[in-house]
């Protein structure tokens, strides 16, 4: 093993005599490697930090090469090892700065589980995990997760985040109970809650699901009034247009969900954006305009496809799939058709 000229001769011979390591020509090596986990567990825990630290290191250089997905998993994997080395709040920091973890999200999910391990299972960290847990389409793990925020939360702040985290979730398991459950929950544990945005986001969504457009539509309206990170007001407003598209106001509709894209940003959730496109996308059909309803399923799906989110690239190239065959591209349209079976069939395996 490279690193064993770090290690003490005498701590050498130790796991030899305890079968974990062999020399040859002149140095170390692992017996088998399977063998790897017991020789970790064989050594001081500040020389395996120290180990995380210099792998953490390697990967570091590493960051800027290779494809995007390369690129996302080698992070991943840097936070992992800063997460064992001890570095704790920079693991954190990466985690929370990452934009989206679809792309490696298996490697994402490992990275959060290692902070919120680091973490001692600090509450406000747990939420982080469920978030990375949802966004690699493991919604029954994150509900899960929170549940232990809810039950630990030192503060009702942490216990209130926890419960909208949930919420949103539940729907989009399509669990408008579940949903109403946590919404009622946080209205009654929170003081000033009935007028909290993020409620009144989540509740307008609930009712959009349930048909009952007009008073989502009044709902979300009264919620923007209150919004003001930028991410809360892209949703109110989408809520908005959804809600009046549905109502047949189709020239309203397209006014807020343009107010929604541009309050949406560059920094906020890709997946976020991937639904306001395909939004986009339905109202403009409902006015008549085919073809920009083609545009925007395309650019949801190349969102979808940059950021690794398997779910939305198999609905939205179904979605352009269709929006072509009437459009009469046949040839594009076979192709989104394809894309969209392929990879709704790798999501459905990937979730058994």
């Amino acid at each position: 093993v490279e690193l064993a000229r770090d290690i003490a001769p005498g701590d050498l011979q130790s796991l030899h005599e305890r079968g974990l390591v062999v020399p040859e020509a002149g140095a170390w090596k692992l017996r088998r490697a399977a063998d790897a986990p017991g020789l970790v567990e064989a050594l001081d825990e500040p020389f395996v930090a120290s180990l995380h630290g210099a792998l953490a290191s390697s990967l570091e250089e590493r960051l800027e090469s290779g494809t995007a997905v390369e690129r996302s998993e080698v992070e991943a994997r840097l936070v992992v090892h800063l997460a064992l080395a001890g570095r704790t709040a920079e693991a954190r920091k990466r985690l929370e700065a990452r934009r989206g973890h679809g792309l490696a999200a298996r490697a994402w999910v490992e990275a959060a589980d290692a902070v919120a391990s680091a973490t001692g299972g600090d509450p406000s960290a747990r939420l982080l995990q469920a978030a990375v847990h949802g966004e690699a389409g493991s919604l029954e793990r994150s509900i899960e997760i929170l549940a232990g925020a809810v039950d630990d939360a030192r503060d009702e702040a942490t216990r209130h985040g926890a419960r909208i985290a949930m919420a949103r979730s539940l729907l989009r398991l399509g669990d408008l109970s579940g949903c109403d459950g946590q919404i009622q929950a946080a209205r009654e544990a929170s003081v000033g809650a009935r007028g909290d945005p993020l409620l009144s986001d989540l509740e307008a969504r609930v009712l959009i699901q349930r048909g009952s457009f007009g008073d989502a539509y009044e709902i979300a309206r009264e919620g923007l009034g209150r919004a003001r990170d930028p991410g809360l007001v892209a949703g109110l407003h989408e809520d908005v247009g959804v809600a009046a598209s549905y109502l047949g106001r189709f020239d309203e509709a397209a006014r807020e969900l343009a107010a929604a894209e541009a309050a949406h940003g560059d920094g906020g959730s890709p997946r976020d954006f991937v639904r306001l496109l395909s939004y986009q996308a339905i109202n403009r059909y409902r006015m008549g305009d085919a073809a920009e309803a083609e545009r925007s399923y395309a650019r949801a799906l190349a969102v979808a496809e940059e950021n690794g989110l398997s779910d939305q690239v198999a609905s939205a190239a179904l979605n352009l799939g269709t929006a072509c065959h009437q459009q009469g591209d046949l040839g594009r349209a076979l192709e989104c058709y394809e894309l969209g079976l392929r990879t709704a069939v790798a999501v459905g395996a990937r979730s058994t």
